[in-house]
């Protein structure tokens, strides 16, 4: 007997809270899930208005997302036969089985066919979708319509799918899930260290660290090579530092656990034995240091973790931060150019020289400013469209000359910026020749010690 589920029961009990209980935050997509399983479990009540019963449902997003977990968590919500169809036979058998699992959902309507992983059931590509096996599902579909039977299917890539295929009235609803939030994140982790043992883990730096870049699945690895990394170590219980170094070996393949030691920064007095090695870990210490303080001028708190760690063979470092996806886009794009141009102000105002290595900046901070005087016009309309003409690296030489000067201004404010911050500067630089790595609180008491030793 199918179960009845009204939409406020779902949003408001207990019971309906525990059908995604498995499914760590994603409150909006799971919101909408719950109110298609309503008009499924109560598909009568919908028609007397006059309502069309979706055709079916479509979950996309990376891989790790929990588009699965997700989806059978949906079905459990529906409580009716399922028809699950997965990729695991060759064309001239799977071919027979996908028409196979329509005519049996068909046969005990109402019911559910579950497509897992649909971009998998053929070879082709974006340039050839239309595949035998695409158009036997269409073919399939569109012979269950008005029959009862709802169709739920997962995809990591929409694009090798047929356009046909996507379309109303075979998958009324495409929901994306995208790579979890930090607000997700932290859930996630507190999740995870509920099961575990003693633990002590700034849960919010942690996300904030790994925002958008790691998948469900990368967070749970990422706490599990917390705990492994706090057992090697026979430490009692499971730390921040610990997940500070998880996160390091996945999201920037830092495998030293000793971040200092990577460049000899904790010995000073063999470094300093060295001049030229000595200046060359100095300039990186005011290079980091000339993002962070740019970073935190404009946005306080905004770096979670910069490191003096390089990102494979040799001396270099990096800053990571958080930018909070409700902020302004124009303005945090401003922000952001005049910050990655911080390390180079930061070298050239400590040493007098130009820095070099700074490539990668400078193509962050071109591509931003052409973005905002191309695409948002903050210099006015005549540059509108160029890019989409000629791309950004084939930019003509009126709009070279405006995104230069734009740039130039954007230089000037960094400076600007590291002229008034010049003792957190100094602090900051030298606390990260020392101990190579600082977090936010690290980098918070600098700053507050820096103000508090600038006379009044």
């Amino acid at each position: 007997m199918t179960k009845t589920v009204q939409i406020n029961d779902l949003k408001n009990s207990q019971t309906a809270g525990d059908i995604f209980v498995s499914v760590i935050g994603y409150e909006g997509v799971k919101n909408e899930l719950r109110k298609i399983a309503d008009l499924i479990a109560n598909r009568e009540l919908y028609q007397k208005l006059g309502a069309r019963l979706p055709g079916g449902v479509l979950l996309h997003g990376d891989p790790g997302v929990g588009k699965t977990l997700m989806a059978t968590s949906f079905i459990d919500a529906c409580d009716m036969p399922v028809f699950i169809c997965r990729r695991d036979k060759p064309t001239d058998e799977f071919i027979p089985a996908i028409k196979d699992t329509f005519s049996q959902a068909r046969a005990q309507a109402p019911s559910i066919i579950l497509l897992d992983d649909l971009d998998k059931f053929s070879n082709s590509d974006s340039e050839k979708p239309d595949s035998e096996e695409y158009v036997t599902v269409q073919s399939c579909i569109d012979s269950c319509k008005d029959s009862g039977v709802f169709v739920l299917a997962t995809a990591n890539d929409l694009d090798v799918l047929p356009e046909s295929l996507l379309r109303n009235g075979r998958f009324d609803s495409i929901i994306h899930l995208s790579l979890p939030s930090y607000r997700d994140a932290v859930k996630i982790f507190d999740h995870y260290l509920k099961q575990k043992g003693l633990h002590s883990v700034d849960s919010d730096l942690v996300a904030r660290l790994m925002h958008r870049t790691a998948s469900c699945a990368d967070l749970e690895t990422i706490a599990n090579e917390a705990v492994l990394i706090a057992a090697y170590n026979g430490d009692s219980a499971i730390e921040t530092q610990h997940f500070i170094k998880a996160c390091l070996k996945a999201k920037f393949s830092i495998e030293s656990a000793d971040y200092a030691a990577q460049f000899g920064a904790a010995n000073m007095e063999e470094l300093k034995n060295n001049p030229d090695a000595y200046k060359q870990a100095l300039k990186i210490a005011y290079h980091e240091a000339g993002h962070t303080v740019i970073s935190e001028a404009l946005a306080p708190g905004s770096v979670t973790l910069v490191s003096l760690n390089g990102q494979g063979d040799g001396m270099g470092g990096f800053t990571s931060r958080y930018s909070d996806e409700s902020s302004d886009s124009i303005s945090t794009a401003k922000d952001n150019a005049i910050v990655f141009l911080g390390g180079r102000a930061a070298i050239e105002m400590k040493f007098g020289s130009v820095c070099a290595g700074c490539e990668n900046d400078l193509d962050n901070c071109y591509n931003i400013t052409a973005q905002l005087i191309c695409g948002e016009c903050i210099s006015g309309f005549d540059r509108f469209r160029i890019k989409h003409r000629w791309g950004y690296d084939n930019l003509d030489e009126r709009s070279i000359a405006v995104v230069t000067q734009k740039i130039e201004e954007t230089y000037q404010k960094a400076k600007e910026i590291l002229a008034g911050q010049s003792a957190f500067l100094d602090r900051l630089a030298m606390a990260l020749l020392d101990k190579g790595l600082l977090l936010r609180d690290d980098i918070a008491r600098l700053k507050e010690a820096a103000e508090q030793a600038v006379p009044a």
